[in-house]
């Protein structure tokens, strides 16, 4: 659920709940401390800190499909991830296009088969070779303004079927992108009776509809999307 980051220098005493986490792998800690206490990281990497907290742009190391991501939040991530200290919406709509999906299929480095759910490796050697279409200031603004919305749309989504998972005896953080749960809108009502902790059906049916009403709304704004950087890729 969380990330703790305690550079050289930290007083770890401001942070009483840490301390108290921390202690109890104290002795391990100091076996393998150089020259920072024994709660501090070896190595802090705080030349990235900065741009870690700000706004920034986010996106796994390996993923069958592009998931990139604006992260106004300032969140810390850990090495599963990479990011870019960016905001610019109109490139976030761009790498999420299925023109760029395509084009990475190509260039990355993939595990198992790009063209039956192989997982692509998001590198930046792969990345950083990526044409981004130098469109008119108008068509930019556009395709920003969908990007913003399909993010909204999806975090709404997610937070129904967390939401959802709850009412069903199910924390999020206990399940995966692969439990069939975390779909509701796809999800037939006997596969979610022999799934669900708690088989609720009226609970089931409400996430149902709610989240499939989201999907498609998110499906109505990525196509706009789609048709769009195709067009400025002259597809």
């Amino acid at each position: 659920m969380f990330l703790i980051y305690t550079p050289h220098g930290i007083r770890i005493s401001d942070y009483p709940a840490i301390e108290r986490h921390l202690k109890p792998f104290r002795a391990r800690l100091e076996k393998r401390a150089t020259e920072q206490a024994w709660y501090e990281l070896q190595q802090p990497q705080e030349a990235y800190v900065p741009f870690l907290e700000t706004t920034k742009l986010i996106y796994p190391e390996i993923g069958k499909k592009s998931r990139f991501v604006i992260d106004a939040a300032k969140f810390f991530v850990n090495n599963k991830t990479f990011f870019l200290p960016s905001d610019d919406w109109y490139l976030l709509g761009v790498l999420n296009s299925a023109s760029v999906v395509e084009y990475l299929k190509g260039t990355c480095s993939v595990l198992g088969d790009e063209a039956d759910g192989g997982r692509l490796e998001f590198r930046a050697q792969y990345m950083e070779t990526l044409p981004v279409p130098n469109a008119p200031g108008a068509e930019r603004a556009v395709i920003a303004k969908f990007a913003q919305e399909a993010q909204r749309l999806h975090s709404e989504r997610r937070v129904r079927v967390e939401k959802f998972l709850g009412e069903i005896g199910l924390q999020a953080a206990q399940s995966t992108s692969r439990n069939p749960l975390e779909q509701p809108w796809s999800l037939p009502p006997q596969d979610f009776t022999r799934r669900a902790p708690r088989p609720e059906l009226k609970k089931f049916t409400a996430a149902r509809d709610e989240t499939a009403a989201l999907t498609e709304e998110i499906e109505k704004v990525e196509r706009e999307i789609d048709e769009r950087v195709s067009a400025l890729y002259g597809l």
